[in-house]
């Protein structure tokens, strides 16, 4: 993952005289790549912490608390799901789409 192709490409083709401006252009475009990769790897560490401690409030002795701790669980694999189960029809009707144009 990382920084969608629609803002880069833009700037790839934005056209530049001076062969030391297209080497800062590019030095400029793998920098922000580079922040956004990061910034992508810290948010992947906090979201495994909050994932691991909303499952370890499911042993808490608190009911009230296990059961909003579940109840945030469940919600969340049921909306995975639903968003697969929409991507994958996406890509369906993209597919044929795209056939459609083509042939």
């Amino acid at each position: 993952m990382g920084i969608d192709n629609r803002y880069i490409v833009p700037l790839l083709k934005f056209q530049v005289s001076s062969p030391i401006h297209r080497i800062t252009l590019t030095h400029i475009l793998i920098t922000i790549q580079n922040v956004a990769n990061f910034t992508l790897c810290v948010l992947s560490q906090g979201l495994t912490k909050a994932v691991e401690a909303l499952v370890g409030l499911l042993d808490n002795t608190d009911d009230r608390l296990k059961r909003l701790a579940a109840k945030d669980i469940i919600d969340f694999i049921i909306r995975h799901k639903e968003n697969e189960d929409l991507d994958e029809r996406l890509a369906e009707v993209e597919k044929r789409l795209a056939e459609e144009r083509g042939g």
